[in-house]
């Protein structure tokens, strides 16, 4: 088993040409002989290679949680929107990963039913824009790592990824900052695992999102945000999750 990761920048703006395994590569103008050959034989097999493409598909179930009486604005960035990981295993394959819309078609249900109120924004607000909220909350997908078969004794694709929710007041003040983290198994099949790196990448996402779902208000920052603003929802009062 191969495990290969990629991490968002600080700024949450994922650069794949700045990413190490991609990288631009140049044949010098005049070749002669061997070096032609070479050149010519680099060419055929790139030309005759195909990346593995795994865009992340999946309607993701709305929770059954009792909705916080909550009325909250989310932010998708674009490098949310957007995420997308492309990369070479070493005398294996070429794989590219699109989880960006998979992403939305999570967090949109999930917060849709964890508050009683839900508007989406399309920019970033500034400090006090919108006042007839009570929370803002910007979710960004920051680690992704998967794991693939490549001895007949590896079985299994794997995948793990961590989101972060940043969670401020309407006046930008920072409420709460939480890594959520989730993994996926799938059993994998033939030479090319790609429905159960699939499959897998469902999963940890479906476990990113029950997390959230159970557990966002029994946060330490979020609960005492709860309480201090007299929301005393039930599900603030199970625990520190």
């Amino acid at each position: 088993m191969v495990r290969r990761r990629v991490d968002a920048s600080p700024g949450g703006v994922v650069n794949l040409s700045s990413h190490p395994d991609v990288r631009n590569t140049g044949v010098p103008r005049v070749l002669s002989g061997r070096g032609l050959w070479l050149a010519a034989a680099v060419a055929l097999l790139a030309g005759c290679a195909s990346a593995a493409r795994v865009e992340v598909a999946s309607q993701f179930p709305t929770p059954l949680v009792e909705p916080l009486p909550v009325r909250a604005a989310v932010y998708y960035e674009d490098a949310l929107r957007q995420f997308a990981h492309s990369e070479t295993i070493p005398q294996h394959s070429q794989w590219e990963f699109e989880l960006g819309q998979a992403s939305l078609s999570l967090f949109r249900p999930l917060f849709g039913a964890l508050f009683q109120q839900v508007e989406t924004l399309e920019r970033a607000p500034q400090p006090g824009e919108i006042p007839h909220v009570d929370l803002i909350i910007a979710p960004r997908l920051e680690r992704f790592e998967f794991d693939i078969p490549r001895h007949r004794d590896s079985r299994f694709a794997e995948v793990w990824m961590q989101y972060r929710l940043f969670v401020y007041a309407p006046d930008g003040t920072p409420i709460a900052e939480w890594p959520v983290t989730g993994y996926g198994k799938s059993a994998a099949s033939g030479t090319l695992p790609r429905a159960a790196l699939h499959d897998a990448a469902v999963r940890a996402m479906r476990e990113a999102g029950a997390t959230i779902s159970v557990r966002f208000a029994s946060q330490p920052d979020v609960r005492n945000w709860l309480q201090e603003n007299r929301h005393a929802p039930h599900a603030a009062q199970n625990g520190d999750g």
